[in-house]
């Protein structure tokens, strides 16, 4: 019989589209379970809330 391995958390990689409120909540909530996360946002991201998203970081160039 084959086995097989199931696939660890450290290995996946969650692609998120866009840096809003939302995104920026399942992001988080998700680096805290240990995934990596990468996020995409555009040049000139339309969040409303930006001081409390990771789009902020596209005007800054970094989010602590």
């Amino acid at each position: 019989m084959i086995r097989v391995e199931p696939m660890m958390q450290k290995d996946v990689v969650v692609l998120i589209k866009g840096a809003g409120e939302i995104a920026s909540g399942v992001t988080h909530r998700l680096s805290r379970c240990r995934f990596k996360v990468v996020m995409t946002e555009v040049a000139h991201p339309l969040a409303v809330r930006r001081e409390v998203s990771f789009s902020e970081a596209v005007f800054e160039g970094e989010k602590p």
